[in-house]
Parts: C-alpha cells; sequence; structure tokens
C-alpha cells in the first residue's frame, strides 16, 4: 500500500484530502504544521509527501530542505499545495529543491492524476 504523508494547517484541507485519499486505498498519516509533517515522515517514511506551502513552525520549503538532508527521504516526491499561486510558483522557480506543485482550490481528479505522475517511476 503507498503511504501518504499529507501536511497542511487548514484542518478542513487536511481531513478532506486525507478522507479522499483513503478512499482510494492509501494509507494516510497526516501533521498540522511542518514540524510535525517532518517528525511524522521520519517516522512513518513515507511514499509520497503531500504538503502546503505557507504553514507555522516550518513552511512547505523548509520542510522540503528538511525531508531532501535526510538519506531515508531524500529523493521521496513532493506536491507542494497552495492558495498563493504567485509566491508558490516564484518559489518554486528559485528554489533548489525539485517539487511538484498543485494551486488551491483543486479537484480530485487533480489531485489523483499529479499522484500518480509523482508515484510513477521515472525512466531516464
Amino acid at each position: 500500500m503507498v503511504r501518504v504523508l499529507i501536511v497542511d494547517d487548514e484542518p478542513t484541507i487536511l481531513s478532506t484530502v486525507a478522507a479522499m485519499l483513503r478512499m482510494e486505498n492509501y494509507a494516510v498519516s497526516t501533521a498540522c504544521d511542518g514540524q510535525e509533517g517532518l517528525d511524522r515522515a521520519r517516522i512513518c517514511q513515507p511514499d509520497l509527501i503531500i504538503t502546503d506551502f505557507n504553514m507555522p513552525k516550518l513552511n512547505g520549503l523548509e520542510l522540503l530542505s528538511a525531508v531532501r538532508r535526510e538519506p531515508a527521504m531524500a529523493a521521496v516526491p513532493v506536491l507542494m499545495l497552495s492558495g498563493n499561486k504567485v509566491d508558490a510558483k516564484s518559489a518554486h522557480q528559485g528554489s533548489p529543491e525539485a517539487y511538484d506543485f498543485l494551486a488551491k482550490p483543486f479537484t480530485r481528479a487533480q489531485l489523483l492524476c499529479m499522484m500518480r505522475s509523482l508515484l510513477t517511476p521515472r525512466h531516464p
């Protein structure tokens, strides 16, 4: 079963996305801020991390950088969510860390499509 960690400080987004993914038979763990997300990631060793861009304690980019420094999670795909498209896209272009981006609001189909793409092994 594919393990997904969802990190978002908005309870409605967190619970909605978690419920959506559980209905698709993903093993879901959740965290409500970046630091809790990092701690949870170390425990659950996710196959994919879905995180909000703007959060307390560690924002999405800080969480991503911390995850990339962990050898066991350095290659885990990360999907960044944000309601502020301009800030998130600017940060994405300037970030040395690779991640994919999905703007809020998004549909279930958009989220699942992006997840499938990220979870599909890439061939050089």
